[in-house]
């Protein structure tokens, strides 16, 4: 009976939200959008050994991909992302499949190689600025301790960019064999983008 009263008094004075998130901090909360908007779809009931060899071998392009990018200094990769979009293309009207597969594959090394890319410009330009301002201020000694940071904070900053193509590498391996077993596997976030382009938005 008590927690029915309680409830009434949040109901009406406080809108039936919990206590930590009325006011102000009810504003502040933050949701992450769903990995997946839409169903799972099914898997379909027969595929072809070569479909999905095609289908694997979109996604396992993400190794080339990766070995391209570390012995070009990254700028090799912006070539190799395209060999899913070039499987896509080819199948977009023989294989469902294929298709579906190899325009997600496109997607994942694009953002992955792109935006790595772009986060690492970034990074390296703002980390250079502020190593410039933390070296001219050890002359009035404030540098003596912002400097070491500066340097500290940017190799772990550095680092930590390379989250990106490690995250694109992982999910492409999982989809290559997910794809090879004839599953409808699908990326988180990319893969509803892809529905959307190959079936329509829900």
């Amino acid at each position: 009976e008590s927690d029915g009263i309680v409830a009434e008094y949040e109901a009406r004075y406080r809108g039936g939200q919990p206590k930590n998130q009325t006011g102000y901090m009810a504003h502040l909360s933050f949701k992450f959008p769903p990995q997946h908007r839409r169903p799972p779809r099914e898997d379909p009931e027969y595929v072809t050994e070569n479909e999905r060899t095609w289908a694997a071998v979109a996604h396992g392009s993400a190794l080339l991909t990766i070995a391209v990018a570390v012995s070009s200094g990254g700028i090799g990769a912006l070539l190799t992302i395209f060999v899913p979009l070039l499987i896509y293309l080819y199948y977009r009207d023989k294989s469902e499949y294929v298709a579906h597969h190899a325009l997600q594959a496109f997607a994942a090394q694009a953002i992955g190689i792109v935006g790595f890319m772009v986060l690492l410009i970034t990074l390296i330009i703002t980390w250079v600025i502020l190593l410039v301002v933390s070296f001219l201020l050890i002359f009035v000694l404030v540098g003596l301790i912002l400097f070491p940071v500066v340097i500290v904070t940017g190799v772990l900053a550095l680092a930590a960019t390379f989250i990106i193509p490690l995250g694109m590498l992982v999910y492409s391996m999982i989809a290559a064999a997910e794809s090879w077993n004839g599953h409808n596997y699908s990326y988180p976030w990319i893969g509803d983008w892809v529905d959307d382009q190959l079936f329509g938005r829900i």
